[in-house]
């Protein structure tokens, strides 16, 4: 998955949320209305840990493994804080 053109969609399509799953396309919350994005294969657990390592610190690490879910915000090139 490339997660800089993900980013980069989120900050296109004015997203407020983005959700992401296992097997599921990623999902963007535009204008209160949760859309599917088809054009992004499912994810694998592969793309999902790469992500997270990405964008988080050890210890959001281990909140995520420990509740199985996330919200926390990510400073994206200077473009954008997305919560």
């Amino acid at each position: 998955m490339d997660w800089e053109k993900l980013l980069r969609s989120v900050l296109e399509k004015k997203a407020s949320d983005l959700h992401l799953d296992v097997a599921c396309s990623p999902v963007l919350r535009i204008n209160g209305e949760l859309i599917k994005q088809e054009d992004i294969p499912p994810l694998s657990i592969h793309d999902i840990e790469a992500v997270l390592e990405q964008v988080t610190t050890p210890e959001q690490r281990t909140q995520f493994h420990k509740e199985m879910e996330l919200d926390f915000a990510y400073s994206f090139f200077g473009l954008a804080r997305l919560e």
